[in-house]
């Protein structure tokens, strides 16, 4: 993993933390509508895979 691929992962998971930050802040996740639900659950997935992947470089570093 070059330093260009670290900057994107990087910059995705600071987008998609902001993101569930603002959600979060405007209702509860029982008020979720199911797409609502399901938007908010993909997005915690590629939070979990983009620090995952960042787990690695830093190992790997």
């Amino acid at each position: 993993m070059d330093a260009m691929e670290l900057k994107q992962i990087a910059d995705e998971l600071c987008h998609l933390l902001q993101d569930q930050v603002e959600i979060l802040g405007k209702q509860k996740i029982e008020d979720f509508t199911d797409q609502e639900l399901a938007a908010y659950e993909d997005r915690k997935a590629r939070i979990l895979t983009l620090r995952v992947a960042l787990g690695k470089f830093v190992t790997a570093a």
